[in-house]
Order: structure tokens, then C-alpha cells, then sequence
């Protein structure tokens, strides 16, 4: 199906998502919202799939984990030096060691969770 008819579709569903937004919040229901946005969603992805749209090349795709392989290694460093500084400057049950110990968490939770997607994808691809 040409781009012609996915676009008209996105823009029927843009205008549908508007007016259910519109409609919940002069009528004072979140829920009716949430669904509108949700229902909104699932149906462009689906008609997505359907005319198996691809938004990104292989190009992107590179210089899209490039990227995040970069922020992975900014934010983990950045966390896990804050966590030591903080550790180091703050009394042992004050705010500060706390925060050294949230940062702790949070710098390993980024290297399980990096490991874990790193493995499966390794799985998959190969």
C-alpha cells in the first residue's frame, strides 16, 4: 500500500486520538484518555506492521547503539563516581551515604541489565 494511505491513516488516527483526549478531559475522565492514547497506538502499529513500514535503515540502526553505547558508559561512570564521592564526603547514616548507596544500585543494575541485553542479542544475531 503506497505512504499516501498510511499517512491519510496516521493523520484519521491523530484526529481520532485529539478528539478522545478533548472529550476526556472536558468531561473530567482520565481513563477515557489513557484509552484513546492506547487504542491510538496499538492501532498505528498495527497498520505498521500491516504494511510493513520500516522507519529506519541499517545506517540508524548503527548510529543508534553507538549512541547508547556511549550513554551506557557516561552514565554508569558518572553514577558510580558520584556514588564514591558521596560515599567519601557524607556522614555514614546521613542523606549523602544514602545517596552513595542508591547510586551504587542504580550503577549495577545499568551493567546487569546492559550484560543481560548484550547476551541475548549476541544469542540471537549469531
Amino acid at each position: 500500500m503506497p505512504k499516501i494511505n498510511f499517512k491519510f491513516i496516521r493523520i484519521l488516527t491523530a484526529m481520532y486520538v485529539s478528539v478522545t483526549v478533548s472529550v476526556a478531559v472536558t468531561t473530567n475522565n482520565g481513563w477515557l484518555a489513557l484509552f484513546g492514547i492506547g487504542s491510538g497506538l496499538i492501532f498505528l502499529w498495527a497498520m505498521k506492521r500491516k504494511f510493513q513500514i520500516r522507519s529506519t535503515d541499517e545506517m540508524l540502526e548503527n548510529i543508534g547503539g553507538k549512541a547508547a553505547r556511549m550513554a551506557f558508559s557516561v552514565m554508569t561512570t558518572v553514577l558510580a563516581l558520584l556514588s564514591l564521592l558521596f560515599h567519601f564526603l557524607g556522614e555514614p547514616t546521613g542523606y549523602l551515604a544514602a545517596l552513595a548507596i542508591i547510586f551504587s544500585y542504580l550503577t549495577l543494575s545499568l551493567i546487569a541489565v546492559y550484560s543481560l541485553a548484550f547476551y541475548y542479542y549476541q544469542k540471537q544475531l549469531t
